[in-house]
């Protein structure tokens, strides 16, 4: 067990001899006996006075938006101001294609291939929108039956 704590310690001082002589090499031993061994980084000093050129920037007002300033705006219970969007236009609430509107758009896709505009002028009853949410809805299910 003796021979093997010799062996141990001799391959350490081998080893560390090894990383001295790439510290030498390549400059990477550290200065101090620190454990910092990244460069180390003085930061500069500001200097005091004005920019030549430039003006100095004056402070900004800070402009609040109360009730008084718009009165048009709206506000929740909690004094904070609604988003423009909240509760204008619902979405509709989706109805599922007919069988003639599923002929339709088979058809169209025969027809026009990915042309989203011409296949839901095709149908006539659904906007491209529509059209192309079914149709990525479609070629889904075309790949999960195989």
């Amino acid at each position: 067990m003796a021979d093997a704590d010799e062996a141990t310690n001799a391959l350490i001082a081998k080893l560390l001899a090894e990383d001295d002589q790439y510290e030498d090499m390549y400059g990477l031993a550290p200065d101090s006996d620190s454990d910092d061994w990244g460069p180390s980084r003085k930061r500069k000093k500001k200097k005091s006075g004005a920019k030549v050129g430039r003006p100095p920037k004056a402070p900004r007002e800070r402009k609040y938006v109360t009730k008084e300033d718009d009165p048009n705006q709206e506000y929740t219970a909690s004094g904070r101001r609604k988003r423009k969007d909240a509760g204008k236009a619902m979405r509709k609430k989706p109805r599922a294609w007919t069988e003639d509107e599923e002929r339709l758009f088979r058809e169209a896709l025969k027809l026009y291939g990915r042309d989203w505009k011409k296949c839901a002028a095709h149908v006539g009853t659904r906007d491209a929108k529509a059209f192309t949410s079914h149709a990525q809805k479609y070629f889904i299910k075309l790949c999960l039956q195989g």
